[in-house]
């Protein structure tokens, strides 16, 4: 019993010292998270309130005069910043940890877990010597623990710099914006898509039964889809600069009549590269789509006599992302920057009755999408093909170009369009010009309706087109006749540019191109041998964009002009 009496007693000995050093280890712990609070109420004050320090200064065995001196710190005789008066309700420091007790920098804490106890904060800003921009803001929190008479302390110190370097101004709260202008632009291009439906064959005064129709009665195939190839150019550029490029060789899908997809093809690439130090993306890369991706074209729609054969084209394409690595002649190794090309062959949509020769029904002939998009650092070298960036001054600019080289849209019997081209451009940076935008847009050619009549593609306001009169024929041979119901759409070009802040300050100033598909709907119905088929062609003939948004940090453009 003596033994045993003895260890039981050192045991609570030692467990008492347990349960005081983990109180004095919380205590430590709450000391701790009230010196980084009141630190971080500290930083977020503007440089103004916060460079002028407290109106009186407490605790006499840190401050003698006029200087901070704090026993077991690297803090000796630092000059502190006083005020010559109280700080006023109108200060935004008014109400902080500079303000605290009777307009002093001490504040009291309590933790509601420990009643009774308290902590003290003290707050000094200081001004070393031989420094013109630079403050230090030091935070001591003392407390007694409970048993002890001594003091305990810890002490949180942060560095305050000007921040009319271009990190905000002298009237905002500098940590509470970013440091930099903040520029992004995008670019993207799309191939002519088209679509093929089947329709219900309706004779007069009856009603059309609900779908999925048969494209041909027999065939088992309802719809087929054929996208184009696409693809888009992203960048963002503010401290650092990531670009996104992307290329697509689209895609095939085939329906039954359950809507199952029987065939589904398509590739993509996507290239991403940064500058950023925290990034883990590449500086600069390039990948490529395979070139016969889309060489195996889908079986023809059959209903064992007549036939709907369908040519996608071979696609092929490339994805190029540099921050470090110049971009042909239009963005040296300086301006990051992103491309995107691809490549559409030929698309044929024809129809094969037997005993006849094969009757085209739309030819869309090669076109290839294409994206570029630059960042132009303020003062780096001058861009050789630029279209709107041409002064690099201050923070610079960022532009996209968006275009779909000139192609051939055939619909035999119903339109054409020659030489179609699509054009999208925006550039947006700090030169005087750039912040109201600069946008750009063309549309070229006009469309050549079979029944006569030849209209602009840029039309003022949305316009669709159609035959007044019953059209003839496109086919007819025998026992075969081909008819065909046209209507086309076009939107007009869209330019716009929203710049109610010319400086670009409180709101960002943004430039946008958009050229909207011209979208071409045919119903074709086929008779053969006294049977009647019918489906819809709806064709997309490809589409462009590019816009470009710059938003300035406060007042930094001032400092860098």
């Amino acid at each position: 019993m003596f033994i045993i009496g003895g260890v039981l007693l050192s045991l609570v000995t030692l467990q008492t010292k347990a349960m005081v050093s983990i109180a004095q280890a919380k205590e430590r712990q709450q000391a701790t998270a009230i010196a980084n609070e009141v630190l971080e109420q500290l930083r977020a004050l503007p440089w103004n309130s916060i460079t002028k320090g407290a109106a009186s200064y407490e605790s006499s065995d840190y401050v003698s005069g006029s200087q901070l001196t704090i026993p077991g710190e690297p803090i000796v005789n630092e000059p502190l910043v006083q005020r010559e008066s109280a700080i006023s309700e109108e200060d935004p420091a008014a109400g902080s940890p500079l303000d605290g007790l009777s307009g002093s920098n001490l504040t009291l804490h309590t933790d509601p877990a420990l009643p009774g106890f308290e902590f003290r904060a003290y707050s000094f800003v200081t001004r070393p010597a031989g420094t013109e921009d630079l403050y230090n803001i030091i935070v001591v929190v003392e407390w007694e623990p409970r048993g002890k008479s001594e003091t305990r302390q810890v002490v949180a110190k942060t560095t305050s710099f000007n921040t009319r370097s271009g990190c905000g101004s002298d009237s905002t709260r500098p940590y509470a914006s970013a440091c930099q202008d903040f520029f992004v632009a995008e670019g993207s291009a799309s191939a002519p898509s088209f679509y093929i439906t089947g329709e219900a064959i309706v004779e007069e005064g009856e009603t059309p039964e609900p779908g999925p129709h048969e494209i041909l009665p027999g065939s088992g195939i309802s719809e087929i889809s054929v996208e184009g190839a696409s693809v888009g150019v992203v960048i963002e550029s503010s401290q650092s600069t990531k670009v996104r490029t992307t290329a697509s060789t689209g895609s095939i899908v085939v329906y039954d009549m359950d809507g199952n997809a029987s065939l589904t093809s398509g590739e993509s690439v996507s290239v991403t590269a940064s500058d950023s130090v925290s990034s883990s993306d590449v500086l600069s890369g390039s990948d490529i789509l395979p070139t016969t991706l889309l060489e195996h074209q889908p079986d023809p729609i059959t209903n064992g006599a007549i036939e709907l054969t369908i040519v996608p084209g071979e696609r092929s394409g490339n994805a190029e992302s540099n921050t470090d690595v110049a971009c042909d002649v239009w963005a040296l190794a300086v301006h990051p920057c992103g491309t995107a090309r691809a490549s559409n062959n030929k698309q044929v949509l024809a129809l094969r009755v037997p005993g006849e020769e094969s009757i085209p029904l739309m030819e869309l002939s090669h076109s290839a999408p294409s994206a570029q998009v630059a960042r132009y650092p303020g003062g780096a070298t001058h861009p050789a093909h630029a279209t709107y960036c041409d002064n690099l001054s201050g923070s610079g600019c960022i532009e996209a170009v968006a275009k779909l080289g000139q192609y051939e849209a055939n619909f035999p019997g119903v339109a054409k369009l020659s030489s179609h081209q699509l054009f999208s451009a925006a550039g947006r940076g700090f030169h005087e010009l750039l912040r109201t935008g600069n946008v750009n847009s063309e549309r070229d050619r006009d469309i050549q309706f079979s029944w006569g009549e030849t209209v602009s593609l840029d039309p003022s306001e949305p316009r669709q087109y159609r035959s007044n009169e019953p059209m003839d024929p496109i086919f007819e041979s025998g026992d075969t006749v081909v008819t065909a119901e046209p209507r086309v759409s076009i939107e007009p070009v869209h330019e716009y540019v929203e710049n109610s802040d010319l400086d670009c300050q409180s709101e960002s100033c943004i430039g946008r191109a958009t050229i909207s598909a011209v979208n071409v709907n045919i119903t074709y119905t086929v008779t053969h041998r006294g049977e009647t088929a019918s489906f819809n062609l709806r064709a997309r003939l490809g589409d462009t964009s590019a816009s470009a948004t710059y938003k300035a940090a406060p007042e930094a453009w001032n400092d860098d002009a």
